[in-house]
């Protein structure tokens, strides 16, 4: 149950948090308590659309994290921050997919196996196409963002983008020469 008397810690230090507490899901609680009340509550809806986007969401909680980053976008086109935070939200369906495709299952002959392989694939190509307008909106906005640049390149990899890759990686190489 949430005590109503508690209050939500300050955005900035919930990084201090036990993500693996009780603590979270009131934090979770309070944030969408704060966004019903004020729905153009930018932090809270950034700071949700974070929280709900970690490494072991779901496939509801990436869907309401991306909610909440093109409701930030819908108030600020501009925003940079929140076309990453879709973004990444959406890659991490990719990364949960790419993990199944161990060596052993690449590499095998069976049928079975090659089915599987090419069911991956095409999941993780539906994945990164709705993942792509957002990196590609966020590397518009800041071009030298590496992670974005990073993901951007594995996006167009998977999707066979060859050129769109190859420019990716110049522009990698060019900031690490920096």
């Amino acid at each position: 149950a949430i005590n109503k008397n508690q209050t939500i810690p300050n955005p900035f230090s919930i990084k201090k948090l036990d993500f693996q507490s009780n603590d979270m899901e009131l934090v979770i609680a309070k944030l969408r308590e704060k966004i019903k009340n004020n729905p153009i509550d930018v932090q809270s809806l950034s700071t949700l659309g974070n929280i709900l986007s970690n490494e072991k969401a779901t496939t509801s909680q990436i869907n309401e994290a991306v909610s909440c980053f093109d409701k930030i976008i819908a108030l600020n086109p501009n925003d940079a921050d929140a076309y990453t935070g879709a973004g990444f939200a959406l890659m991490r369906g990719d990364i949960s997919l790419s993990s199944q495709l161990t060596n052993n299952l690449l590499n095998s002959s069976d049928a079975k196996d090659k089915a599987k392989v090419q069911s991956i694939m095409s999941r993780r190509k539906a994945v990164l196409t709705k993942a792509l307008p957002y990196l590609e909106k966020s590397e518009q906005l800041a071009p030298n963002n590496k992670g974005v640049l990073e993901s951007l390149r594995v996006a167009y990899s998977v999707l066979d983008m060859d050129a769109k890759k190859e420019e990716v990686k110049q522009k990698l190489s060019a900031l690490k020469d920096k």
